[in-house]
């Protein structure tokens, strides 16, 4: 079924520019990538991070310093004027930050520091990329909520959004990982109400360094218009099987290359599908011809 080797894919992937591992692409934390998981769901890139960096605030408030002392005026037209092309999202962010008159307002300051991340997501960016302190995460179960939903983020919707995130939180605070496999804690996960396979997935890689794949549909897209499968992914039967062979390949190249142990080649390769996918060569059969990994598929072939 599956026609391509693993190790193979990964030292192919690793070659191409614009694919590389970067450390901001894991928003420096792996905390916020389960987060962003249930905040993303229905919404957009831009409100689902927004949201994430006012939660963020709201139990950090020490991140308020750096981040107004990183934003002057001048950079923020600039912003603005970038975010007016960047459709809906976009144009949220402008309403939170032309709805005030204070350049303190933490609103206002997180939707600059969201518009700031898209545009250049390399740049420093304490909102976005300062690492959960201990403190901050043990803050969030116990939150008071009231005062996150406003514009964009308003109503019950919302409000069960966090929710899902406080218990989320909770539940990864009160697990004792040292005695449980990874099917457990995928378990424990699921049982969360709003938890779903890839949010409880993502949490386990990212939060708690399982060696456990993500399987959405940039990563089958990418392997079936790329030929890399002789079978149709949708059934859950056939996504297991791609399941259990991804584990099995993370782990035999982490005996090869312990630079790479399991769960940090899992990532990084759903960090790429995802990167693949914002360059729209994933959507058709065919691979656009500016597609990046176009070319590729000779070098990973099992056969």
């Amino acid at each position: 079924m599956f026609k391509f080797i693993y190790r193979s894919m990964f030292e192919a992937l690793e070659k191409i520019p614009g694919l590389q591992r970067k450390d901001w692409e894991l928003n420096q934390t792996g905390a916020d990538r389960g987060l962003e998981a249930v905040l993303i769901q229905r919404t957009t890139r831009e409100v689902a991070t927004y949201a994430l960096v006012q939660l963020r605030i709201a139990v950090m408030p020490e991140l308020l310093a750096g981040i107004q002392s990183a934003m002057n005026e001048a950079a923020a037209d600039d912003l603005l004027s970038w975010a007016k092309s960047q459709g809906p999202g976009g144009s949220m962010m402008i309403k939170v930050i032309t709805g005030t008159t204070d350049m303190n307002d933490r609103r206002r300051i997180a939707a600059l520091s969201v518009i700031k991340y898209y545009h250049k997501r390399e740049d420093d960016n304490p909102a976005v990329k300062s690492p959960w302190t201990d403190d901050g995460l043990r803050k969030v179960p116990a939150l008071d909520i009231s005062s996150l939903l406003e514009y964009p983020t308003p109503g019950d919707f919302w409000r069960k959004k966090y929710d899902c995130v406080q218990s989320l939180v909770r539940n990864v605070l009160n697990m004792d990982c040292s005695k449980m496999t990874d099917d457990q804690i995928l378990l424990s996960l699921r049982s969360i109400k709003g938890v779903g396979p890839q949010t409880a997935s993502m949490v386990a890689l990212f939060s708690l360094s399982r060696p456990v794949p993500i399987i959405d549909g940039y990563l089958t897209s990418l392997l079936a218009n790329h030929g890399l499968v002789s079978e149709s992914l949708s059934s859950n039967y056939a996504q297991d099987e791609l399941r259990g062979f991804l584990i099995a390949g993370a782990k035999e190249m982490a005996l090869q290359r312990p630079e790479w142990p399991a769960h940090r080649s899992l990532s990084s390769l759903y960090l790429w599908a995802c990167e693949v996918g914002r360059f729209h060569c994933i959507c058709g059969k065919t691979p656009n011809p500016d597609c990046p990994v176009r070319g590729f598929l000779g070098q990973i072939q099992g056969q």
